[in-house]
C-alpha cells in the first residue's frame, strides 16, 4: 500500500501515544530506584506554578508546557508493577498525575498569570516577592495571614498556596464556586476541637465501613470481584448490590471529611491560619433533591477546575452552555477512568458512562424546569437524584471493585480501630454466644435422653 501523509501522521500519533501512555505489559516496575523518574515531573510542575505568579512569563510557560506535560504523562503511566494490596494508592497516583496535567495547562495558557481576587498585577520574575504594602489590594487577607505565619519564604508559600487551592477560593479562577456554610465556631480553639471531633468520628465510620468491605467475598480481596452475585436470583442480587452501594457511600463521604480535616488541622493548628480559610468541602450529600443540587452544591468541588479545564471550557467554546455541562461530566468520567488505568487492568468505560449520564440528567432537569416553570425538588426530586447517583453509580462501583480497588489497604491495620478493637471484641462475643447456645443445646438433649430412655436399658445394652 502506498504511504500517504495522513497514514504516516496517524502512525506517528499512535506511536507517540503509546510512548506517553504505554500498554500495561510495556510499563517499567515502580521501585525506589525508578521513583525519581516517576515523580520527577513535580519539579517543572512547581516551577510552572511559580512562573504563573510572575508577570511577563507567558512565553516561558508556553515553552515549558510540552516538557512538563510529557514528564507528567510518562511518569504517571510509564511505571506499574504495583502490589495489589496498594491498588487504592496507585489509583490516587494516577488521579494526582492527571490533576497536575490540568493545572499545568491552566498555569501555562493563562497569559496574564494566575491572580488572586483583589490583584490587578503581579511582580516580575526578578522583583522581590514581598514588595506590596498593607494598603495595596494585591494580596487578600487570607494570603497575608498565610505569608506572615509561614516558615517558608513568601514566594515558596505563595506557590504552595496556589497549588493547594483546588477550589480556587480567593483566586480569580475560583469565582462562582459554591462554598458551603460553615457551622463550626469561628474562634480558633473551639474550631479546632470541633474539627478534631469531626475527624475522629468520620475516621471511625470510614474505618468500620472498609473493614466490612473486606468481609465481602470477591470485593474484599486484592484480586477484586463484582458487586453482582450472579449465583443469586435477580431480586436478592439487586438488593445486595444496592446495600453494597450504600455501604460504599458510607465509606466515601466520611473519607472526604477526613481528608478535609487533615489540612484544616495543620493549617489552623500548626501554621496559624484563619479558620475562615478552610470552609467545608461538601454539604450533606444525602439531602440533595436534584442533580443540580447534588453536583453543584452538596458534593465536593475539589476537582471542579480540573474538569472544567479538560472538558468544560472546550465544550463551552464549541457547543455553548450544553457543551459546558456535558463536557465537564465527560471529562470527569475520563479523569476517573484514566486514573484507574495505572492499575494495569485495562479500561472500563462504564465509569465514563456514569459521569456523562449525570450531565445528561442535569440537562433533563433543565428542560423540565423550562417546560413546567418548576424546578426539580422535594421527595420526587430526591428519589430521582438517588436513582441517578446510587442506581447508575453501580456501574462505576462494579468497574472499580472488579479491579480490586476496595480489597487492598486503605487504612493500615496498625491504625485501624475496627481491626484492632471492634471486630476482635465482636468475634469474642459471638464465640461466647455460640458456645452458650451449643452448651444449652447439649444440656437439653441430655435431659431429653434421661427422660425418654429408662436407666435399666443402658445397663442391659452395655
Amino acid at each position: 500500500m502506498k504511504p500517504s501523509l495522513t497514514r504516516e501522521l496517524h502512525f506517528s500519533l499512535v506511536k507517540a501515544y503509546y510512548q506517553l501512555i504505554p500498554l500495561p505489559e510495556d510499563r517499567e516496575h515502580l521501585t525506589w530506584g525508578t521513583a525519581s523518574n516517576a515523580f520527577g515531573y513535580l519539579i517543572p510542575f512547581f516551577f510552572m506554578a511559580y512562573l504563573t505568579r510572575r508577570r511577563d512569563t507567558y512565553l516561558i510557560r508556553l515553552l515549558l508546557l510540552p516538557t512538563t506535560a510529557v514528564m507528567i504523562l510518562r511518569g504517571t503511566y510509564g511505571y506499574g508493577g504495583y502490589d495489589p494490596q496498594f491498588a487504592f494508592f496507585t489509583w490516587i497516583r494516577g488521579l494526582a498525575g492527571l490533576t497536575a496535567l490540568a493545572l499545568t495547562l491552566q498555569y501555562a495558557l493563562t497569559p496574564e498569570g494566575t491572580l488572586r481576587v483583589n490583584e490587578s498585577s503581579l511582580p516580575a520574575i526578578n522583583e522581590p516577592s514581598l514588595q506590596h504594602t498593607e494598603d495595596e489590594p494585591s494580596k487578600t487577607q487570607e494570603s497575608k495571614a498565610k505569608s506572615s505565619s509561614s516558615i517558608f519564604p513568601f514566594w515558596f508559600s505563595d506557590t504552595l498556596d496556589l497549588i493547594s487551592s483546588m477550589r480556587g477560593i480567593g483566586w480569580q479562577f475560583g469565582r462562582g464556586v459554591f462554598i458551603p456554610k460553615d457551622h463550626r465556631p469561628h474562634q480558633r480553639g473551639p474550631f479546632l476541637l470541633t474539627t478534631l471531633r469531626t475527624f475522629f468520628l468520620n475516621f471511625l465510620l470510614m474505618d468500620l465501613s472498609l473493614v466490612i468491605f473486606h468481609l465481602i467475598p470477591g470485593i474484599g480481596s486484592p484480586g477484586g470481584g463484582s458487586l453482582y452475585f450472579t449465583n443469586l436470583p435477580l431480586v436478592p442480587r439487586q438488593l445486595i448490590a444496592l446495600a453494597i452501594t450504600i455501604l460504599s457511600a458510607l465509606a466515601l463521604i466520611p473519607g472526604f471529611r477526613v481528608l478535609e480535616c487533615i489540612p484544616t488541622l495543620i493549617g489552623v493548628g500548626l501554621l496559624g491560619h484563619s479558620p475562615s480559610q478552610y470552609p467545608p468541602i461538601e454539604m450533606n450529600p444525602w439531602g440533595a433533591d436534584s442533580l443540580h443540587d447534588f453536583w453543584g452544591k452538596r458534593w465536593h468541588q475539589t476537582l471542579r477546575q480540573t474538569f472544567l479545564i479538560f472538558g468544560g471550557y472546550p465544550g463551552r467554546f464549541f457547543f455553548g452552555r450544553t457543551g459546558w455541562v456535558l463536557g465537564t461530566f465527560l471529562a470527569s468520567g475520563l479523569f476517573h477512568e484514566y486514573g484507574t488505568y495505572v492499575l494495569d487492568k485495562g479500561l472500563d468505560h462504564r465509569v465514563t458512562a456514569f459521569f456523562f449520564l449525570q450531565g445528561v440528567g442535569m440537562m433533563i432537569e433543565k428542560v423540565y424546569s423550562r417546560t413546567t416553570g418548576r424546578r426539580v425538588k422535594g421527595l420526587l426530586g430526591r428519589l430521582w437524584t438517588y436513582l441517578f447517583v446510587l442506581g447508575l453509580g453501580q456501574l462505576t462501583l462494579d468497574a472499580w471493585f472488579t479491579r480490586g480497588l476496595a480489597g487492598g489497604i486503605i487504612i493500615p491495620p496498625a491504625i485501624s480501630p475496627s481491626t484492632k478493637f471492634v471486630f476482635p471484641i465482636v468475634k469474642r462475643l459471638l464465640k461466647s454466644y455460640t458456645r452458650s447456645l451449643l452448651y444449652d443445646e447439649i444440656r437439653e438433649s441430655h435431659t431429653l435422653l434421661i427422660h425418654v430412655i429408662p436407666h435399666g436399658d443402658f445397663g442391659a445394652e452395655y
